[in-house]
């Protein structure tokens, strides 16, 4: 038994502090991280301010302040990138992103050319977003002989981090709504 304690003795003093040894090894890279910019609104788009309530209520907006485009709602997919739209009139639209080589995942929304005012609402999300600069446009797809402009509301997410509710105007042209960038961060 003596001889248990003392070997477990000396093998816990050897096992005790030590001088660590230094060496000229560079740390192993790890994951690189993302960091984003802050959004930059295009000229003529307005900034609106967040109205959070206590549940999402699937209307195209942050509306619960997470950071995240109507998570929970149907047919909506969450991604790194989260992007709606809305809009009240008989104009079909749709959301364009550059660079082009990016995927939107969702789907431009059925369009009722009879109903002029029934509410409009998409949604779209990338799952993963790699270092470069993005720009949000919205574009007229027009279903229907719509009004010349439409005003739309597009809120859009990133990283889980509200960017921003924008009011844009969408003529015949495709209109900027946000631009923002991705960059490798250690």
């Amino acid at each position: 038994m003596k001889r248990r304690i003392g070997l477990f003795a000396l093998l816990a003093l050897g096992c005790g502090a030590s001088t660590p040894i230094e060496r000229d090894v560079a740390p192993a890279p790890g994951p690189a991280t993302l960091d984003v910019s802050e959004a930059t609104p295009a000229d003529g788009v307005t900034v609106m301010p967040s109205v959070c309530f206590e549940q999402e209520r699937c209307d195209a907006l942050d509306s619960d302040c997470d950071g995240h485009v109507d998570e929970g709602c149907p047919s909506v997919a969450s991604g790194e990138l989260e992007i709606g739209l809305a809009w009240n009139d008989d104009s079909s639209l749709t959301i364009a992103l550059e660079p082009t080589s990016v995927e939107l995942a969702g789907d431009d929304p059925e369009v009722d050319c009879g109903d002029a005012m029934q509410p409009r609402r998409a949604r779209w999300s990338v799952p993963a977003l790699a270092p470069g600069d993005y720009r949000i446009r919205v574009a007229r797809t027009d279903a229907c002989e719509a009004a010349e402009h439409t005003q739309a509301s597009v809120a859009v997410a990133v990283r889980g981090r509200l960017a921003g509710t924008y009011n844009v105007t969408v003529g015949a042209e495709p209109a900027d709504v946000v631009s923002f960038s991705v960059t490798e961060a250690r």
